[in-house]
């Protein structure tokens, strides 16, 4: 009887040690999975922090290039501005020299006019020839021969040069107002980069403090 009662005691602490061990391993086991839950979030979380770093460093490498490029565009748009107003002071100069000339050309022609009258109203031709045949001698003869070839070539002459003085500046100016045409096209292509790039600038400033906010 004693002997059976011994027995019973045994069974009974044996069956007890058994559901505590079987306990605890449950109880690991549900730990175990919510560390693994755990580090899988932190690595996600990690991974999250890294692209937004990656992406913060990106944006701020392309922020900076775009502020650099900026710079340059500005000082190419100052140094744009000064060759307009050079070629400006150079139209102005041109037409100055046109001017100029063409009062030249206008006298000369006036005078050469005056000449034409001259020798019209005292027998033209004639009165050359007449001159021409009086000649006292054959070096008489070849000096008032030359005398009247000199005077013609140089009238034409000096009448040619100046039409061609003003042909010259003329061209000249059409030139130079051509040059201006063209800077100020560039000059307004620069202005437009300008703005885009600005708008650029701009919205790489929103993304960045974006990404700063988001890693705040």
């Amino acid at each position: 009887s004693n002997t059976g009662s011994g027995s019973d005691s045994s069974d009974s602490t044996s069956t007890s040690s058994g559901n505590s061990s079987s306990s605890k391993s449950k109880e690991d086991q549900e730990y175990e999975k919510k560390q693994a839950e755990y580090d899988q979030q932190l690595s996600e979380l990690q991974d999250q922090m890294d692209d937004l770093e990656n992406k913060q460093a990106n944006a701020q490498s392309n922020l900076d290039a775009a502020t650099s490029e900026l710079a340059n565009l500005m000082a190419n748009i100052q140094a744009l501005a000064a060759q307009i107003a050079e070629k400006q002071q150079e139209i102005s100069d041109a037409g100055a020299e046109i001017v100029a000339a063409q009062a030249l050309a206008d006298e000369q022609y006036r005078q050469i006019k005056l000449r034409m009258k001259y020798t019209y109203e005292n027998g033209g031709n004639e009165t050359i020839l007449t001159s021409i045949l009086d000649s006292d001698s054959i070096g008489d003869l070849m000096n008032r021969v030359e005398y009247a070839s000199s005077v013609y070539e140089y009238d034409q002459q000096m009448l040619d040069t100046y039409e061609g003085t003003v042909q010259t500046i003329t061209e000249l100016k059409q030139q130079l107002e051509a040059e201006e045409a063209e800077l100020e096209v560039e000059e307004q292509e620069m202005a437009a980069q300008q703005a885009s790039l600005d708008a650029k600038v701009a919205a790489m400033e929103a993304t960045l403090g974006d990404i700063s906010n988001q890693l705040a």
